[in-house]
């Protein structure tokens, strides 16, 4: 199935309509959980991370902000539905405006974790996508005991459209990544101040 783009931001209606017919759909490849590993052959590869810290209690901070989708604020993206609850095979429509164009771009929930030290979830592409892959999401605690946000990826442009617009597409996948380490760096910060006398 081709990808589908809007000249305007989806409303509540069509990301309703999009959701239910990817929620029919499967995965769109076959490696699935290989982000926590060494990536499959025959697609591009990202890592990205950034230290967000090392305060008592960042790492419960960080997780916490992880698993509310706090890495997807930021103006140019729409998560739906809104901060869903995590969990393996939730559906989602991660829809991101390029150049003006949104994207709307479905993913299956395929790992979550939570264990001393690291806390994390992984998605993967259902037809639809613009690309084709997985992506995983991780807070970690380093052995110098700061703490750590990575997102690591694999993935492949498939549909023609999207192919011939293959260095804009890299360009976006990159300015995702950069825009969600400093999106979780602002839920940590927010959550550090002293708590509120009761």
């Amino acid at each position: 199935m081709p990808p589908t783009f809007r000249p305007v931001r989806p409303n509540r209606s069509t990301l309703d309509h999009f959701l239910a017919g990817a929620e029919t759909r499967p995965l769109s490849y076959a490696e699935v959980g290989m982000t926590g590993g060494r990536a499959p052959e025959g697609y591009r590869t990202r890592e990205s991370h950034r230290t967000l810290g090392r305060d008592e209690g960042l790492f419960e901070r960080a997780a916490d902000g992880l698993f509310d989708w706090r890495g997807f604020d930021f103006p140019w993206v729409v998560l739906y539905p809104d901060r869903p609850v995590i969990r393996e095979g939730l559906t989602v429509i991660v829809a991101a405006r390029t150049l003006g164009i949104w994207t709307l771009n479905p993913a299956r929930i395929v790992a979550r974790w939570d264990h001393d030290g690291e806390a994390g979830f992984a998605y993967g592409t259902v037809g639809g996508h613009a690309a084709r892959g997985e992506e995983s999401f991780r807070v970690l605690r380093a052995p110098d005991g700061s703490i750590e946000y990575r997102i690591t990826a694999f993935s492949r442009l498939d549909d023609p459209l999207v192919r011939a617009a293959g260095p804009v597409s890299r360009r976006v996948q990159g300015r995702f990544a950069a825009a969600s380490l400093a999106a979780m760096q602002r839920a940590v910060a927010e959550g550090s101040g002293p708590a509120e006398a009761s």
